[in-house]
């Protein structure tokens, strides 16, 4: 398998890009031989190296994704912190040697990509002081969990992540503000919706969101006009949190019909009364 990374990585730099893409199904067998590209002075092979370690889906790949968040290239960073966030559980992140201070030191030095603060969310008291910074800062740094989420303040992202930690005075920031949250930072708090379970948050943002018919924008291709509203990021959004018996397929681009958003509105309000 290295022999056919190198072939892959040659090929890059020769311009053909068609090796290392067929690289991106290796599953774990390519993992090990990847270290040695995350220091390519290439941003492209290095960025190919995060990719495939991303892809993988392996455990072996944390550690990789972990060093890739010192990367001076902003993309290949927020590349590896999705990856953590989005394809491993926290524990399993969390665990491996050197994670916390890592991304303390990702955040720290100004790297504020969403999904770095949040995953500092789950390393317990010693990770506050960083989002503490984060949200004191005043320094006006915005962060986006994907390409096609909004882009909100690094506040709020650390508002979420300290939240999470048990800081009461940050949940109680998030609950109040959401009555006069915009629509972007209503459709952040639902992306990460399954990182607060305090009832009082949920009750508010689910009866502010469920009933809210202004466009946003869908998980849909550049250009696409789907018709996706609030109202419909909350259903799906609610539904995968609480795990809600719909009986009906979540969509990811096109509108619910009214009677399916009544329908979570029901089931949401009679899982707050179980």
């Amino acid at each position: 398998m290295k022999a056919t990374l190198d072939a892959a990585v040659a090929a890059l730099r020769a311009g053909d890009t068609e090796p290392i893409e067929k690289l991106s199904a290796a599953g774990s067998a390519v993992v090990p031989y990847l270290g040695a590209y995350l220091h390519d002075p290439d941003d492209d092979v290095r960025w190919r190296a995060v990719s495939i370690a991303a892809g993988s889906g392996d455990a072996s790949a944390i550690p990789l994704l972990l060093e890739a968040l010192a990367d001076a290239d902003q993309s290949i960073v927020s590349r590896a912190a999705l990856a953590l966030y989005r394809r491993f559980s926290p524990t399993a992140v969390m665990s491996a040697p050197g994670a916390a201070r890592i991304l303390a030191a990702c955040v720290d030095g100004g790297q504020r990509t969403a999904a770095a603060i949040l995953l500092l969310g789950n390393d317990g008291p010693e990770a506050a002081p960083s989002l503490r910074r984060v949200v004191e800062s005043g320094d006006g740094s915005l962060s986006e969990l994907e390409s096609w989420t909004p882009v909100v303040s690094s506040a709020l992202v650390a508002r979420v992540a300290l939240a999470r930690l048990g800081d009461p005075a940050a949940l109680t920031e998030l609950t109040s503000a959401i009555p006069r949250s915009g629509l972007d930072e209503l459709r952040f708090l639902l992306e990460v919706i399954a990182e607060l379970d305090d009832p009082a948050f949920l009750q508010l943002l689910a009866s502010t969101t469920l009933s809210d018919t202004r466009p946003v924008q869908a998980a849909a291709p550049s250009g696409v006009s789907s018709g996706w509203r609030l109202c419909d990021a909350a259903v799906s959004a609610f539904v995968k949190a609480l795990s809600l018996p719909v009986r009906f397929a979540l969509r990811s681009v096109q509108p619910y019909e009214a009677t399916q958003v009544e329908e979570v509105k029901g089931l949401f309000a009679r899982s707050r009364r179980a």
